[in-house]
């Protein structure tokens, strides 16, 4: 069962647009017999930083897998995912006078936190189960008028392992990445076939000893 609750409509309608082709794909691909829910566009209180404006998570999908802060971002054209967040290229220029999608999820998912944390007190038999969960932090890129490519092609695990704690996710199909659609239910930071890819020296070092 998928249910979904949109607090209020997003600013721009390339947004609204997103989220339908996403409530697309999870109703085409998502079990039938496990429930999702997904609080669209919410504005959490103040309870993460001094920012008068708190914050408003694109989604947040809440899953026997646990709670998952997506960013939607509609960029378009070439983009460049490097090992570090200063060599990201958006065209090949810098993401120059932007925040970075990394940082900008990661606020979202402590805020997130802090809203669970802040309300925790006030129903403890509704929320005390949230506090157990992971928390788990994506980029999803909606926009298939987008080409991926790695600053290295060589190394994608690592270019990958850099987000640490953050998942990239696309709804296009691309090599190198964790598709939406199996993402949503399995959520991890680096796709399942790159596993075993960088560990074989440490593997090799286990068998010599």
């Amino acid at each position: 069962m998928i249910k979904a609750y949109q607090q209020k409509p997003f600013e721009f309608r390339h947004e609204e647009k997103s989220l339908r082709e996403i409530l697309n794909v999870l109703h085409k691909t998502y079990p039938k017999d496990k429930d999702l829910y997904l609080f669209v566009n919410i504005k959490l209180p103040h309870v993460f930083s001094k920012s008068p404006r708190g914050y408003t998570p694109d989604i947040i999908a809440l899953s026997e897998n646990g709670i998952n802060v997506i960013e939607m971002k509609n960029w378009y054209g070439k983009v460049t995912i490097a090992a570090k967040q200063n060599e990201w290229l958006r065209d090949d220029k810098p993401l120059e006078g932007q925040i970075h999608p990394y940082d900008q999820t990661r606020r979202n998912a402590y805020a997130t936190l802090g809203f669970i944390e802040a309300i925790k007190d006030h129903d403890k038999n509704n929320f005390k189960d949230l506090l157990n969960m992971n928390i788990n932090k994506t980029v999803l890129f909606v926009n298939p008028n987008m080409d991926i490519v790695f600053s290295d092609e060589s190394n994608i695990r690592k270019i990958l392992k850099q987000g640490d704690d953050v998942s990239i996710t696309t709804l296009k199909k691309y090599e190198g990445f964790n598709h939406f659609q199996e993402w949503i239910q399995q959520p991890r930071v680096i796709p399942s076939e790159y596993d075993n890819i960088g560990n074989e020296s440490s593997e090799k070092r286990d068998s010599s000893q």
